[in-house]
């Protein structure tokens, strides 16, 4: 599943479809019309503001060597912008656990994934306390899997078991 690509809102409409369908069981799959539209406002959101602002920031600062002096004429949009998001989403934490239906949701996977990674590209989240207990929900979900997780420790983990088994 690409979770920082423009097919994520494509991806996520699809699985929608399939647990509408039957095919799928997923407990973060929007029921209602009025908490999928509210789950699909934010995903927009997404698309249109974080990850065109902390996603470049992101790509450019963190993944691209000499990056931010290629980029550097960009660096104070991408602040100013991303921090703007960031401020939306504070301001809707500070009263909310989650982004749609009260409850974990597909939107809040889609959101999370360059709101996680904005401590890495010059964001400093220290002032957006909600946006970060809001990350910590999201990691303590259950199936969580960080985005530096190796499938070699699980090969590893399982070969270990086998041996002492």
């Amino acid at each position: 599943m690409p979770l920082i690509t423009g097919g994520w809102l494509a991806a996520c409409a699809w699985m929608q479809n399939q647990y509408d369908r039957g095919l799928i069981d997923n407990a973060w799959i929007i029921f209602a019309h009025i908490e999928r539209a509210e789950a699909m406002q934010w995903m927009f959101f997404e698309q249109r503001s974080l990850e065109p602002n902390i996603g470049a920031a992101y790509f450019w600062l963190t993944l691209v060597k000499g990056g931010r002096e290629l980029q550097q004429h960009s660096l104070e949009d991408w602040l100013e912008n991303g921090h703007r998001a960031l401020g939306v989403m504070e301001m809707h934490l500070a009263r909310h656990s989650f982004f749609a239906a009260n409850r974990f949701t597909i939107a809040d996977i889609a959101l999370y994934a360059y709101t996680h990674l904005a401590h890495r590209c010059d964001f400093d989240l220290a002032h957006f306390p909600a946006v970060l207990g809001w990350l910590d929900r999201v990691a303590a979900e259950p199936g969580h899997v960080p985005m530096d997780w190796q499938p070699e420790a699980l090969v590893a983990a399982r070969e270990q078991q086998r041996t002492h088994a």
